[in-house]
């Protein structure tokens, strides 16, 4: 069931959470997936009888809370023959006392804070159990952390397991900060531990018994927190804290927006007379939209030999890349963008081009990192961007910048 894939990656990263002061883990919370859809009379009863039973665990459990992962309609499944993909909404509900309202909130921002414009790979073993895994570069550093999954090894997991965290440093520039990875190996999913100059598997107790696993990735997305007013029960107080938000579900082919996990642009050249070549700088930027087109110059013929039907001859082909952003002052290149953009400000030095400098003609260098299931693609290429530079409101007040970027031939 899809609800479940939800309550595996919440409880996950619970699990990453330390014990401490700071935030509830999984020690202190306890989460349950029910099938149920609350539409019907008959449904209604049926969770309300299974929530007072779980509440009624809660009080003998002494647990800072239990919370209860539904869906609040029912899941869809695109008409696909190949392929899976699952759009739904769903909710989570945790019971807990009024004291522990501060801490159980500010758990519940954490984990969004961790999971929004990231998806989260999840392997479905073949018993049913769910184990989410990490994916290298999905997070802000270039990094591969404990518990990442980072590929299939053939037949020496020690020696392979190097050479592919070697592999990716040298082609990908990706650091290694693991001890603990997934790996498939024999068609299973096994963890590994580095231990005394090697690396040695510990999926004994750690990861379920199975025979074959299926690769899955979940996209969540969220609303924000709510919390009921308090109610006493039994000299206690207690509310509930709701938060939820929209999710996708699908196999590991099918690609999905957030496997863009890296976008890093740099200035590179201005061609001219005397060409200007800029201090390398890159800026990791997260676009809201990549759309993208190749448009082909086509020319059209007919001959008397073939009735006069058209053939048609390309000579050219042009590609272009839309990236829409938001306009976030704080990042230097999009802050020269907003600037340029909305009132000509180009930053020359008395007419000279310097580091800070934005004129039409510069050619930028454009390197997109795509990651999922320890697969890992770099796509390099340089643009210039070309048509406008739209500054544009949107409804919630906040401002986006978008830019079409014309991928360049040789013009480098």
């Amino acid at each position: 069931m899809q609800i479940d894939f939800v309550r595996s990656v919440l409880e996950s990263k619970l699990k990453s959470f330390a014990s401490g002061e700071q935030f509830f883990n999984d020690t202190d919370i306890k989460l349950f997936s029910f099938y149920e859809q609350l539409t019907q009379d008959n449904e209604v009863n049926r969770y309300v009888e299974l929530y007072n039973d779980l509440v009624s665990q809660q009080n003998k459990m002494d647990l800072v809370g239990f919370g209860i992962v539904t869906t609040t309609d029912t899941p869809s499944i695109t008409n696909l023959k190949k392929g899976f993909v699952s759009p739904f909404e769903w909710s989570c509900t945790i019971r807990c006392t009024l004291k522990n309202r501060d801490k159980m909130i500010s758990t519940i921002y954490k984990i969004i804070e961790d999971y929004k414009g990231k998806k989260q790979d999840v392997a479905q073993l073949n018993n049913g159990k769910l184990v989410p895994v990490g994916t290298p570069t999905n997070r802000i550093t270039l990094t591969v952390e404990d518990y990442d999954y980072i590929g299939e090894i053939i037949s020496s997991p020690s020696t392979e397991i190097a050479t592919i965290l070697s592999d990716l440093q040298t082609n990908y520039g990706i650091t290694n900060n693991a001890t603990v990875v997934y790996v498939e190996y024999d068609g299973e999913l096994q963890l590994y531990e580095y231990q005394t100059d090697t690396w040695v598997n510990i999926s004994e107790n750690n990861v379920p018994e199975h025979d074959s696993f299926e690769k899955l990735k979940l996209d969540l997305s969220f609303d924000d927190i709510k919390v009921d007013e308090p109610y006493t029960l039994n000299a206690e107080e207690y509310c509930t804290v709701t938060f939820g938000g929209t999710a996708t579900l699908t196999t590991k082919s099918i690609r999905m927006g957030n496997d863009l996990t890296h976008v890093i642009f740099s200035k590179y050249k201005v061609k001219g007379s005397t060409d200007y070549t800029f201090p390398t700088n890159s800026y990791d930027l997260e676009p809201l939209e990549m759309p993208s087109g190749l448009n082909a110059n086509t020319i059209p013929n007919q001959l008397r030999s073939n009735y006069f039907r058209t053939n048609t001859h390309t000579d050219s082909v042009a590609i272009s890349i839309q990236y829409n952003f938001l306009l976030d002052l704080e990042t230097p290149l999009i802050k020269q963008w907003f600037e340029y953009g909305r009132y000509g400000i180009n930053n020359l030095n008395n007419g000279a081009i310097q580091l800070n400098s934005i004129t039409p003609n510069i050619i930028y260098q454009i390197k997109e990192l795509w990651a999922s299931w320890g697969e890992i693609n770099l796509y390099e290429y340089k643009g210039k961007i070309v048509e406008d530079i739209d500054v544009e409101n949107t409804e919630s007040d906040t401002m986006t910048l978008g830019v079409t970027i014309q991928v360049q031939g040789e013009n480098d």
